[in-house]
């Protein structure tokens, strides 16, 4: 079974350069709208889908509904798979702070690891039941820094070794294998 994990397409923020973090309602710009079209048909050309899953923020969800359109499959949305926390950092126009940092404001490390480590569990079992149902493979939609980090958890790589800041793209599609087994790291494909 694959892991298909996307980063949204552009939103409006992304293109003014403001940090969003779980700030729910920044939409798709049209480039983001464009981006998420075309990953559709990427991901419709793969074949096989069976399960997409969605962060609840805008961006995510917009991008997983056109995903989910291409394919006739609904969606559906967690917010385990939201973007980092930051706190009073959320719409202001700054870098983008390293979630290694202890002073890191908003979502501490800790946290976010645990949350990733909770996606994993729940890919397992989105697994699981698909394969028992023979329902296909899994797309995961959703944001660059927490998206960042549920790689290095499923790939079982100590965070110190992460470069950061990752610079994952808009819309792009990135492919592990996936079994029912949690403790089974993705590999890299």
């Amino acid at each position: 079974m694959q892991l298909h994990l996307v980063r949204h397409g552009e939103s409006a923020w992304n293109a003014q350069g403001r940090l969003q973090g779980q700030v729910m309602a920044v939409p798709l710009t049209e480039l983001g709208r464009r981006q998420a079209a075309a990953l559709a048909e990427q991901v419709a050309a793969l074949g096989g889908v069976g399960t997409v899953l969605s962060s609840d923020q805008a961006r995510a969800w917009q991008t997983a509904v056109m995903i989910g359109e291409r394919l006739g499959i609904r969606p559906r949305a967690t917010p385990l798979l939201r973007e980092r926390a930051l706190g009073g950092l959320a719409g202001q126009q700054v870098a983008e702070p390293d979630p290694r940092r202890p002073d890191a404001e908003g979502e501490p490390l800790a946290e976010l690891v645990a949350r990733a480590g909770s996606v994993r569990q729940l890919l397992a079992e989105v697994a699981g039941a698909a394969e028992d149902c023979g329902a296909g493979d899994i797309v995961v939609v959703t944001h660059g820094t927490f998206l960042a980090v549920l790689l290095a958890v499923l790939d079982d790589q100590p965070l110190e070794q992460m470069r950061w800041p990752a610079r994952i793209p808009h819309a792009q599609l990135l492919t592990r294998r996936m079994s029912r087994d949690p403790r089974d790291p993705g590999a890299r494909r």
